[in-house]
């Protein structure tokens, strides 16, 4: 083998090694301290406003069985329900509500003048 060869060799072996030395030692997860930050709730103006009441789970009630409970007109947007009720409880299963927990609820507002996030506590 020739001396550029090897050269040429040692040099893309160094620089692999460096690429995964840099990959592996450097946080995957940076953020850009330019870039504005977000609100952890998502709104959308083209939806209901809604009030954020907290409700303590009875035995036998889901989700939906308690959004359909809490709000005076049927909901017309069950995914956005389940969205907003995500952004509220963000460790909450869905699927398993745990008897006894209290959890925050979107109830929705049918005054397209009301665009503001209310809150009210009722246990």
């Amino acid at each position: 083998m020739s001396n550029q060869y090897k050269i040429g060799t040692l040099i893309i072996l160094a620089l692999v090694f460096f690429a995964c030395y840099q990959d592996l030692t450097k946080p995957s997860h940076q953020q850009n301290l330019t870039s504005p930050t977000t609100s952890p709730l998502y709104y959308d103006e083209s939806i209901e406003s809604f009030q954020v009441i907290s409700y303590q789970v009875q035995r036998g009630e889901q989700l939906l069985s308690i959004l359909e409970a809490i709000n005076d007109a049927q909901i017309q947007n069950i995914d956005q329900a389940i969205i907003d009720f995500k952004s509220l409880n963000p460790t909450a299963d869905i699927y398993q509500l745990e008897v006894g927990h209290v959890y925050l609820f979107p109830r929705y507002s049918n005054d397209e003048n009301n665009w503001t996030y209310g809150f009210s506590f009722n246990l």
